[in-house]
């Protein structure tokens, strides 16, 4: 069994997020989606109680940019 990457995506675009988590999950067996944000403060919690080994980001996004997340 391979290791996995805990993994957590970050975009406000809900379709864009929803496709991006159907093709790691489909074509990366060892990408683990852990958590997938529409909302960067939403992700920002839960990123605090949860650190990801990968964290995917939108760069542009309503309020919190990915840059200011990942600071």
């Amino acid at each position: 069994m391979k290791p996995t990457w805990k993994t957590a995506l970050v975009d406000d675009e809900v379709r864009s997020l929803e496709t991006l988590q159907w093709l790691l999950e489909e074509y990366c067996p060892e990408i683990e989606v852990t958590g997938a944000y529409s909302s960067p403060f939403e992700a920002l919690q839960a990123l605090r109680r949860t650190p990801p080994d990968l964290l995917i980001l939108d760069i542009a996004m309503p309020g919190l940019n990915g840059f200011d997340l990942l600071h």
